[in-house]
């Protein structure tokens, strides 16, 4: 069994009625593809078949009508509702099912009232009618179906669990009337019922004869219909098109009829000039309305020399239905703010969007979005701001600062900017020239008075910030005095002045040391150590005193 991909309508050597031991049988047969879900389907493609397991007391089961609930909001599989349910995943699946008119497998378990009493039995195809979301018994919306079924189907009639046929038929001259009476007896039962499967399997296999024989028939009428308008010739007249070369997932083309043909490898609308009508209907799911769609779109097509023309036949097939979400969606609104004006979530408008971009709409990007958005919030909060031009102008034309501008009027640095940058692109200002700082000069420098003016302020505890301020200088040029003197051996109150507060004698010895240790080879730590000091204060020595 295939897992990724959905088998609509009835399948192979499989009629109604017959039972199934697990679920692993189901998806075996295929029937049904989840081993534990209820609902096999997809968000895009819709519900092929379900399973009733008695999982939601919600349901109702009718045999010929079923009020199924969907799936979601359980705190555990078939335990309490705790949650709401909304219309995505598999009931997002059942619900285009029910838009498209999909038929609906439906097999029930064990578990239910009127199941088989072990296994699974499969009950036919079934049509789902209408859908809602209303609250349940637990007071949480839940999502529910109403099922029908099929009117051509065969009646439901439950049986046993099939018995294996034996090669001996004690009864093949018996009526049925006579076996079903025979039956009852203990003695006669497995033969009686032998019989009865073996019946049974011979009947199903001639009515398949039939089908087969009718499908062909029908085959042939259609054949002889589109003889003049075959799907073959149409596709050769635009073989050379220039579109020749287009992907099919650009044309709007129903779900169903572009996963038809592009699982059988078709992926350009030039691939099919290979194909006919009959090699066609014998894709899987691909029917005489899928054929119709086709062939309406190559005649649409076969007259078409230009973009334009290709655009406007693409824009003629679309969708109108998805034609407010893409509207709203290409004027910059976020998902949520469309959702919000069809009352739906934003998935379910991102499938939309999805969808109109796959049926041919023209769809701008997610960036392009964000870019628009972008843009009228920019356009909004610059419009706010120009509230303040007048006031803003005054105060710009006495030549005051921006910092000064932006406390008097209550805003921000970055939206005074903004103003300003706004009202020069206008032309309502002009651009201030500002003269380039000249470097402070000091006429008439007395380096030892700034030494003296020094120490007596660091003797009182000022920093070097107020030294600058006192002398008129940068704290760069105070700093710099203050490494100038402590090299020559000036004592300079405050900082780390525990190694320069030797005399010259201290240092011409540790100078001396160093020297001849360095040129040894002697390691810092071990220099150190010869001269009573740290690593750090041999380096800082280095610094002033030898290099």
């Amino acid at each position: 069994m295939t897992k990724n991909r959905l088998i609509f309508g009835e399948i192979e050597n499989v009629v109604p009625g017959d039972i199934f031991d697990s679920r692993k049988e189901l998806n075996k047969a295929g029937i049904h593809g989840p081993t534990m879900g209820g609902i096999w389907g997809r968000e895009n493609e819709g519900a092929c078949s379900i399973v009733l397991s008695g999982g939601y007391e919600d349901d109702i089961d009718d045999l010929n009508y079923i009020k199924y609930t969907g799936q979601g909001g359980q705190d555990a599989p078939g335990g309490k509702q705790v949650a709401d349910q909304v219309f995505r995943r598999g009931n997002l699946a059942l619900k285009i099912s029910c838009d498209h008119g999909y038929p609906v497998r439906v097999t029930r378990g064990f578990q239910v009232q009127h199941g088989p009493k072990s296994g699974y039995r499969y009950d036919g195809l079934y049509y789902i009618t209408s859908y809602e979301r209303v609250k349940g018994k637990r007071g949480f919306y839940v999502c529910r179906f109403d099922l029908n079924r099929h009117q051509y189907s065969q009646k439901i009639t439950p049986v046993k669990k099939i018995i294996k046929t034996s090669k001996k038929r004690p009864f093949k001259n018996l009526h049925i009337e006579d076996l079903e009476k025979k039956s009852d007896s203990e003695e006669f039962e497995a033969e009686v019922l032998n019989e009865l499967n073996y019946r049974n399997t011979v009947r199903s296999k001639h009515l398949k004869t039939k089908l087969k024989l009718r499908n062909s028939l029908l085959e042939n009428d259609l054949e002889k219909h589109i003889q003049k308008d075959s799907i073959k010739e149409l596709s050769l007249s635009i073989k050379n098109k220039f579109f020749a070369d287009k992907e099919l997932s650009k044309f709007p083309l129903q779900t169903r009829t572009l996963n038809a043909l592009q699982q059988a490898g078709l992926e350009v609308i030039g691939d099919l000039s290979q194909w006919s009508s009959s090699r066609l209907l014998k894709l899987p799911n691909f029917g005489k309305l899928c054929l119709d769609e086709l062939r309406e779109l190559l005649q649409s097509l076969q007259n078409c020399q230009t973009e334009e023309e290709l655009n406007s036949i693409i824009n003629k097939r679309l969708d109108k239905k998805y034609q407010p979400f893409v509207s709203l969606y290409n004027q910059g609104l976020t998902l949520a703010e469309i959702g919000q004006n069809f009352s739906i979530t934003r998935q379910a408008v991102d499938q939309k969007i999805a969808k109109a971009r796959k049926k041919g709409y023209l769809v701008i990007s997610k960036l392009e979005n964000g870019k628009i958005r972008s843009e009228k919030r920019k356009k909004i909060r610059l419009e706010n701001l120009l509230n303040y031009k007048e006031e803003f102008i005054d105060l710009y034309q006495k030549n005051e600062s921006d910092n000064f501008i932006a406390e008097a009027i209550g805003l921000k640095n970055n939206e005074i900017r903004e103003i300003k940058n706004l009202l020069l692109e206008e032309g309502h200002i002009q651009k201030r020239v500002t003269p380039k700082k000249s470097r402070r000069r000091l006429d008439g420098y007395d380096e030892n008075e700034r030494f003296d003016l020094i120490i007596s302020m660091r003797k009182k505890g000022s920093t070097i910030k107020d030294i600058a301020n006192a002398s008129g200088v940068s704290p760069y040029a105070i700093s710099a005095d203050i490494a100038k003197m402590r090299s020559r051996g000036i004592y300079v109150p405050g900082g780390s002045t525990r190694e320069y507060n030797v005399d010259y004698e201290q240092r011409y010895y540790r100078s001396k040391v160093i020297k001849e240790e360095m040129s040894k080879g002697t390691s810092m730590d071990n220099i150190a150590s010869i001269l009573g000091m740290s690593r750090h204060g041999v380096y800082r020595h280095i610094r002033l005193f030898i290099d």
